[in-house]
C-alpha cells in the first residue's frame, strides 16, 4: 500500500524507484525515501558481527573429526551449504554497510 502525492508521465528511462513490468511494460515509482543512515550502519554491523559467529560456529563444527567421522555425508553436505551461505551473507553485509558508509560521507560533505 502507498498514498500518492504526484502521478507523472515520463519517457524518461533514467528515474530511479522501485520497477515493476506487466506484459510488455515497464514501470518505474520514483520515490523519496529518507533514511536514517547512521541507524541501516547499526543494523548491518549487528548482522554481521552475528554471521561472522555463525561461521565460526559452522566453521568448528566441520574442524571436529568427531563430527564429521560420524555424521552422514548429507549432513556434512548441508553445514557446507550453512558455512558457504553463511560467508555470502557476510561478504553482502560488509558491500552494503560499505555502500551505506560512502552515502554518509557524501551527505556530510554536501
Amino acid at each position: 500500500m502507498a498514498n500518492l502525492s504526484l502521478f507523472e508521465l515520463s519517457e524518461d528511462e533514467n528515474v530511479s524507484g522501485i520497477s515493476f513490468i506487466t506484459d510488455a511494460e515497464n514501470y518505474t515509482a520514483g520515490v523519496d525515501i529518507a533514511i536514517d543512515i547512521d541507524k541501516e550502519i547499526d543494523e548491518k554491523q549487528k548482522e554481521l558481527k552475528h554471521q561472522q559467529g555463525f561461521v565460526t560456529s559452522i566453521e568448528k563444527k566441520l574442524e571436529n573429526e568427531k563430527f564429521v567421522s560420524g555424521a552422514p555425508a548429507e549432513v556434512i553436505d548441508r553445514e557446507k551449504k550453512k558455512l558457504n551461505d553463511g560467508k555470502d551473507r557476510i561478504q553482502l553485509l560488509i558491500n552494503e554497510s560499505g555502500k551505506l558508509e560512502a552515502m554518509k560521507y557524501m551527505f556530510q560533505n554536501r
